[in-house]
């Protein structure tokens, strides 16, 4: 599109998939240094980016916080329309939750033209506040051909995608698949230094670490493994992980929250944070895994289709407004 760019400080699958579906140019913008350096730098680089491409209609990510308020800040010299893709932390802060960030994620929301969100249950929070809100969940990313990997033989292999962050209740999940390590084998991504040594070194041999892992290998792991899990305990959150999994077409486990269950219908088992509730998913997932792979495989070819028909609204909105 004319007139149109979208500005990020950090590389995500969610926004360069918006990117390439509605034709907009990204600028991710990036910074090695450190502490104030760091945001000087990237705040001269955005203010650069304006002033050379001078959008009629500017997309931010946010998080992060500060370009986000940079760019509303800036908007009354630059004449841009401002629409912010909101992720789950922006609206509902969970891991910067003080009565600071939620005052400003608030006047960030109001200020937008349009604030994207994944979900209607965080939309209406984005429409309580005083703001305009449009829903569009995450593309499913587009899988190239990869090479396998080679898994366990003789059990359920069971993936879980993880970061390490305060949201994933990881040594529930760890306990969990310890109580069936003659049945399942559960593949950790992620690094797993963030995991304190003495905990790793006293799990059983079926619970993998698998460290950090390039493109081709993330996916050569989901594609080789018979299902797929990503836990959180953030409401309303639609991990990039469920994404990834009905993109390879596997059964998922997911957490139970509603904006989940609504969006990834079927070819899932849901469950709370709890080792016994992980556990009993766990052997849910085993039980009824032909049934579920099928599920997953419906499920998967419909929902490209449904997303395309919920980003029309956003690209008329932004087609006019370029013209404008």
């Amino acid at each position: 599109m004319n007139n149109v760019i979208w500005i990020s400080w950090q590389d995500h699958r969610r926004t360069s998939g918006i990117c390439n579906y509605l034709s907009i140019d990204l600028y991710v913008i990036r910074s090695t240094r450190k502490s104030v350096a760091r945001y000087m730098q990237l705040i001269h680089e955005t203010f650069r980016v304006l002033m050379t491409q001078k959008p009629k209609v500017l997309l931010v990510q946010n998080p992060s916080i500060v370009l986000t308020s940079l760019c509303v800040l800036l908007r009354p010299f630059f004449h841009y329309r401002l629409i912010v893709d909101a992720h789950n932390e922006a609206v509902e802060p969970y891991v910067h939750d003080n009565i600071l960030v939620r005052g400003v994620s608030r006047f960030l929301m109001r200020r937008a033209d349009i604030t994207i969100v994944t979900n209607e249950y965080l939309a209406d929070t984005v429409r309580s506040c005083g703001g305009d809100a449009v829903v569009l969940p995450d593309r499913l990313p587009e899988v190239d051909a990869v090479s396998p990997v080679e898994l366990s033989t003789d059990t359920f292999n069971l993936v879980l995608i993880a970061t390490y962050a305060p949201d994933e209740p990881i040594m529930a999940i760890l306990n969990a698949a310890a109580m069936l390590q003659d049945r399942l084998s559960l593949f950790v991504t992620g690094d797993y230094t963030r995991l304190d040594a003495s905990i790793r070194r006293q799990l059983p041999a079926n619970i993998v670490f698998t460290g950090f892992l390039s493109n081709a290998d993330y996916w050569g792991y989901l594609t080789s493994a018979d299902a797929i899990m990503d836990l959180t305990s953030m409401d309303n959150c639609l991990v990039c992980g469920a994404y990834e999994g009905a993109a390879v077409a596997r059964p998922l486990v997911l957490s139970r929250n509603d904006a989940t269950v609504r969006y990834f219908s079927r070819g899932v088992v849901y469950t709370d944070d709890s080792t016994q509730g992980i556990h009993r998913a766990m052997l849910e997932l085993m039980e009824n895994y032909d049934d579920l792979l099928a599920a997953m495989a419906q499920l998967a070819g419909e929902l490209p289709g449904a997303w395309e028909q919920q980003a029309v609204d956003l690209r008329l909105r932004i087609e006019v407004w370029s013209r404008t």
